[in-house]
C-alpha cells in the first residue's frame, strides 16, 4: 500500500497564544523512499498549508509545513514545531522548535516551506519495539501552531495635495488573505471635511461575497498602531472598516519621508468567515417548536441551522444531507463554530448578544451520523416577541407576514479528519484540558523559578535586617541588665559550646575507629529493625478478601481522614518546636525547612508512619559531607536527647542516627528522620567569603547541580541526595491522587513482608517513583488501580535480566537527564547490579542503588503478584496466582 499523510485529529485552544493543534497519521512510513509525501490541504491562520516529508536519504526522515497560493508582498509569521509521539514513553517523543520568534513564510524570498531535513533516524522510526509505530505501518506527528500573524507592506507615492482635487485617495495593490480580497486606502488629507489636514488609513474588501470577521492592526512605517481594530465587513458590498488611524499630514513625520513616500501595512490578527442566518420566529401559540434553516459556508459546504424555540432559544449546527455526500467512510468532517444574535438596525455592535459564553463549539459528521455541541442561550423567547424589539426583522410583502431574528454563525475551522470512528465534543474538551494542563505546568515552572529568584533577594535583604536587629537589641540588652539586675531569662537558654564539644568528641571518636580499621556503620546505632507482627494466616486470608475486592484493599491501606488530621497537627507542632530549639541552642541558622516523607508527600499507609524533616542552613559545608555530616549528626542527636531530658521536647524518644539523619520517635507511633543539608537557594556572598577550600559556583539549583558534575563517584554522590529534598517532594506531590493510592498500597505491602534487615528492604522513594513510571506506561492503556500495579510488578520483575545494557529510568522535569552523563556503581554484565533510576530532582543519584541487592525485592514482589493477581507476564513467562 502507498504511503500517506491524513489529517487524523485537530484542536483549537483558547488560550493566549491561539494554539493549533493538528495530528497526522503517517501511513506506511517505511515505503517512503525516493518521492514526497505530503498531506491534504488544511486551513490555519486565513491561509491554507500542507505537512510534507520531502525527499528521505537513506538515514533519516524528514518533516515540512508549507503554505499555498501566499499572494506577493504577504507574509505570515507563526511559532510552530513537529513532534512525533511516542506512544510506550512520551519521554522519547521526537520534538523540534521553531525560533522562538517564529519562522516567516513568504513567496518573495522563496521561503514558502520550512521544516527540518533530518527529523528521526528511520531505523528509530521503524524499530518494531522502539514503540513510534503502532498497528505495524502507522505512526502520529503532531504539529503544534501558534501566535501567528499575517503581514502586508507596500510603499506608496503619495500625491501632492492641491485644492483642485480634495481628499484625493491612493491605495496599494490587491492581496489576498481568508479567501478575500483587500486594499489599504490612504488618504492623504482626510476623507472628509472633518478630518481634513490628517493622513488617513482604511482596510478595504474588494469582494466581500460572503461575510468576514477581521482583527487587525495598521502598520506605518514599520510600526503597528497601538490599536487592534475589529469590524465585520457585510456581504454583498463593497465596504471598508469604518474605524481607521489617523496623523497630522503636516508633522515633523511626514517631512522626514523621502521623496514623499509613505511605508503602509497591515497586521491581521484573525479572519473569521461568518454566515448571516434569518431563523423564522413561530408564532407564540405553537410553541415548542423547531425551526431547521439552511445555508451554505464560504467553501459552498451546505448546512442546517436547527433552533429550538420554547422558553429559552437553543440551536445546533447539522449537516444537510449533501454535506457528507461522497465522503468515504473513514472520512469525517470536523467543525468549531460559534454564533452571536445580531441587532440589523444598530450601527453599534456592541449590542450584539453572544449566545455562546462558554468557548467555541464543536461538531463531528460522517456519512450517516452527526455529534455537535448544542447551545443553551440565555436568551428568552418571549422577549423577542415584543413590539419593537432591537432583534426582531418583521417582514410583510402584501403575501405573507412573518417575524426573523439575524444570526451570525461563525465558522472558525472546517476540516476532514481520516479513520477516527465516531468521536465526541467531550472527548476533544478533555484533550484540550490535558493539553493547555501540559502547557501550562511549563508556565507555572517558570514564574515558580522566578518567584524563587525574588524569594533569595528578599530573604538576603531580612537577613541583614535581621543582624542589624539583633545588633541593637544586644546592645538594649546590656543597657536594661545594668539599670535592672532582675531581667527576665529566655525560656531556651542558649549554649553553643555544648554543640562543639560534642562535635569534638564524635570526631575524636572517628579518628579511634578509623586507627583500629573497623567499619564505621557498624558502630552508628541506626533504628532497630521490627519485623511485621501480622502472620502468614491472616495474611492469606486478607487477600483472599482482596482478590474477590480489589477496591477493600485501597480502603486498608488509606488512614482515615480523622487520624490524618491529627497526625498532621502533630507533625507541625513538633516541626515548630525541634527548628526553634535547635536554632536556640546550637546558633544554627536554619534558612527553609521541607517536611517530606509519608506525611509530607500525602501517601502514607496505614501500617507505619513516616515523616522526614529537612533543615536547610548556609552555615553547612557545600561538600566534603564525609568529613562533617557524620560528627553534625551524632551532634545533633546529642542536642535533641537533652532538649528531651529537660521537658522542652517532651515527645520525642528512642533516638538514633545513621550517617544521613537523626532518627527518633514522635509520640510513640511517628517515626522522624531529620536530614540537615546546606541551603543552595539562599545569597550567602555577603556572610561567606569564598576560599580556595571550597570553590564558587552559582547559586540555586544550577550551583547544586555543577557541584554533582565535579564529584566523581556514586559514592560521593550519594551525599547530595537530602540537598534536593523540595524538588523531591514537589515531584511526588503534583502526582495524581490515583498515583498516590497506588503508592499507598505497595508502601502497605512492603511493611507487611519481612526483610530480616533494613539493608534488604526497598526505600520508599524508590517505590513511589517505580510506582509513577508504572503510571506512565497506563497512560496508553487502562489507568485503573489493579493495572497500574500490575505494571509495577512488570517494572521489577524485567529488571532481573539486563539485554543489552540495564534499565534505565529517569524525568526531564527539573533537568535534562542527557546533559548529566554519571558513572552508577554496579556492572552491566552482573545479575545482581541494580537498575538505573534517575532521581528526578537529583540526576546524581541512583534511586535504586538502595537496598544493597534487588535479588530479595524481585523475590517478595513475585511472591506478591502471585498472591494478587491472576496473571503477569515478564519477559514471556507467565506467573500464576493461587486462585
Amino acid at each position: 500500500m502507498a504511503p500517506c499523510i491524513q489529517l487524523h485529529r485537530f484542536l483549537q485552544l483558547q488560550d493566549k497564544e491561539r494554539t493549533h493543534l493538528f495530528t497526522f497519521l503517517v501511513e506506511n512510513p517505511h515505503e517512503i523512499s525516493t518521492f514526497d509525501v505530503r498531506s491534504r490541504e488544511f486551513h490555519f491562520a486565513g491561509h491554507r498549508w500542507y505537512v510534507y516529508t520531502g525527499k528521505p536519504n537513506n538515514e533519516y526522515f524528514s518533516f515540512y509545513l508549507r503554505i499555498v497560493n501566499l499572494g506577493k508582498d504577504v507574509k505570515v509569521n507563526t511559532v510552530y514545531s513537529f513532534n512525533v509521539i511516542n506512544l510506550v514513553n512520551c519521554q522519547n517523543n521526537y520534538t523540534y522548535f521553531s525560533p522562538p520568534g517564529g519562522r516567516v513564510f513568504s513567496r518573495n524570498d522563496d521561503a514558502l516551506s520550512w521544516g527540518w531535513k533530518e527529523f528521526i533516524r528511520r531505523e528509530t522510526l521503524l524499530k518494531p519495539n522502539g514503540g513510534f509505530l503502532f498497528d505495524g505501518n502507522k505512526s502520529l506527528v503532531e504539529l503544534e501552531c501558534k501566535t501567528y500573524k499575517t503581514v502586508i507592506e507596500e510603499t506608496i507615492q503619495l500625491p501632492i495635495l492641491s485644492p483642485n482635487h480634495p481628499f484625493p485617495m491612493v491605495h496599494t495593490s490587491p492581496f489576498s488573505v481568508g479567501g478575500f480580497a483587500w486594499q489599504i486606502r490612504i488618504f492623504p488629507d482626510g476623507p472628509d471635511e472633518e478630518n481634513k489636514g490628517n493622513v488617513a488609513l482604511f482596510l478595504h474588501c474588494t469582494t466581500a461575497n460572503h461575510l468576514v470577521k477581521v482583527k487587525a492592526r495598521f502598520l506605518i512605517e514599520g510600526q503597528p498602531s497601538p490599536v487592534v481594530y475589529e469590524h465585520t465587513f457585510p456581504a454583498n458590498c463593497i465596504s471598508e472598516m469604518p474605524s481607521g488611524v489617523a496623523f497630522p499630514n503636516r508633522s515633523e513625520f511626514m517631512k522626514s519621508l523621502t521623496d514623499n513616500k509613505l511605508r503602509v501595512g497591515i497586521e491581521f490578527v484573525g479572519v473569521t468567515e461568518v454566515n448571516e442566518v434569518h431563523v423564522t420566529l413561530s408564532e407564540p401559540t405553537s410553541y415548542p417548536t423547531v425551526c431547521v434553516t439552511p445555508f451554505e459556508d464560504l467553501s459552498g459546504c451546505p448546512w442546517v441551522l436547527k433552533t429550538l424555540q420554547a422558553s429559552k432559544l437553543k440551536l445546533k449546527l447539522d449537516q444537510n444531507e449533501k454535506t457528507t455526500t461522497g465522503l468515504m467512510e473513514f472520512y469525517h468532517r470536523h467543525v468549531i463554530w460559534n454564533a452571536t444574535l445580531v441587532a440589523p438596525s444598530a450601527d453599534d455592535c456592541s449590542m450584539n448578544i453572544p449566545l455562546n459564553t462558554k468557548g467555541s463549539l464543536i461538531g463531528y459528521f460522517g456519512e450517516n451520523w452527526s455529534d455537535a455541541d448544542v447551545i443553551k442561550s440565555d436568551v428568552a423567547i418571549e422577549d423577542l416577541t415584543v413590539d419593537d424589539n432591537l432583534y426582531r426583522t418583521d417582514v410583510d410583502d402584501g403575501y405573507d407576514r412573518y417575524s426573523y431574528i439575524s444570526l451570525h454563525v461563525e465558522i472558525l475551522s472546517n476540516h476532514l479528519l481520516y479513520k477516527t470512528p465516531a468521536p465526541s465534543p467531550t472527548g476533544d474538551r478533555e484533550r484540550k484540558l490535558l493539553y493547555s494542563a501540559r502547557k501550562d505546568r511549563t508556565q507555572l515552572h517558570l514564574k515558580y523559578q522566578e518567584l524563587l529568584r525574588h524569594k533569595t533577594a528578599l530573604e538576603s535583604k531580612c537577613h541583614n535586617l535581621e543582624r542589624e536587629r539583633s545588633r541593637l537589641g544586644f546592645n538594649n540588652q546590656q543597657q536594661n541588665i545594668e539599670d535592672d539586675d532582675d531581667v527576665t531569662k529566655e525560656e531556651i537558654v542558649p549554649d553553643f559550646t555544648k554543640l562543639l564539644f560534642d562535635l569534638m568528641n564524635d570526631l575524636s571518636r572517628r579518628a579511634t575507629l578509623k586507627s583500629k580499621q573497623p567499619s564505621l556503620e557498624s558502630d552508628k546505632s541506626h533504628r532497630p529493625y521490627r519485623p511485621p507482627t501480622i502472620t502468614e494466616k491472616e495474611m492469606n486470608k486478607k487477600y483472599h478478601e482482596y482478590r474477590s475486592d480489589f477496591s477493600q484493599l485501597v480502603k486498608d491501606c488509606r488512614l482515615k481522614p480523622s487520624k490524618s488530621a491529627t497526625l498532621q497537627q502533630k507533625v507541625d507542632e513538633i516541626h515548630q518546636q525541634m527548628i526553634e530549639y535547635i536554632e536556640t541552642k546550637s546558633g544554627i541558622r536554619i534558612t527553609k525547612t521541607v517536611v517530606s516523607g509519608s506525611l509530607g508527600t500525602d501517601t502514607c499507609s496505614s501500617n507505619r508512619i513516616d515523616v522526614d524533616l529537612h533543615i536547610f542552613s548556609p552555615n553547612f559545608p557545600r561538600n566534603g559531607h564525609v568529613m562533617w555530616l557524620p560528627s553534625l549528626i551524632m551532634g545533633l542527636k546529642c542536642l535533641l536527647e537533652d532538649g528531651s531530658n529537660e521537658g522542652k521536647l517532651e515527645h520525642l524518644s528512642q533516638f538514633t542516627c545513621s550517617s544521613y539523619s537523626v532518627q527518633m520517635l514522635a509520640y510513640g507511633e511517628i517515626e522522624v528522620d531529620i536530614y540537615p543539608s546546606y541551603d543552595w537557594q539562599h545569597q550567602i556572598n555577603d556572610v561567606i567569603t569564598t576560599t580556595s577550600s571550597q570553590p564558587s559556583s552559582g547559586g540555586g539549583y544550577d550551583g547544586f547541580y555543577e557541584e554533582l558534575l565535579r564529584q566523581r563517584t556514586s559514592e560521593n554522590l550519594c551525599w547530595f541526595s537530602p540537598d534536593a529534598a523540595e524538588l523531591q517532594k514537589s515531584f511526588i506531590f503534583e502526582q495524581p491522587e490515583q498515583v498516590k493510592t497506588v503508592i499507598r498500597v505497595v508502601k502497605q505491602w512492603r511493611n507487611e513482608v519481612d526483610w530480616k534487615e533494613y539493608k534488604w528492604r526497598p526505600p520508599s522513594y524508590l517505590l513511589m517513583l517505580l510506582v509513577v513510571r508504572a503510571y506512565e506506561n497506563t497512560l496508553h492503556d487502562n489507568t485503573s488501580y489493579r493495572n497500574i500495579i500490575k505494571h509495577f510488578i512488570k517494572l521489577v520483575l524485567s529488571t532481573s535480566a539486563h539485554k543489552p545494557a540495564r534499565m534505565r529510568i529517569s524525568w526531564s522535569r527539573f533537568y535534562d537527564p542527557d546533559d548529566y552523563n554519571i558513572e552508577y556503581s554496579g556492572s552491566e554484565s552482573s545479575r545482581d547490579s541494580p537498575p538505573i533510576v534517575q532521581d528526578p530532582a537529583n540526576p546524581a543519584n541512583n534511586v535504586a542503588e538502595r537496598p544493597i541487592s534487588w535479588i530479595p525485592f524481585r523475590r517478595n514482589v513475585q511472591l506478591w503478584a502471585n498472591r494478587l493477581m491472576k496473571d503477569v507476564v515478564v519477559d514471556n513467562k507467565k506467573l500464576t496466582g493461587k486462585i
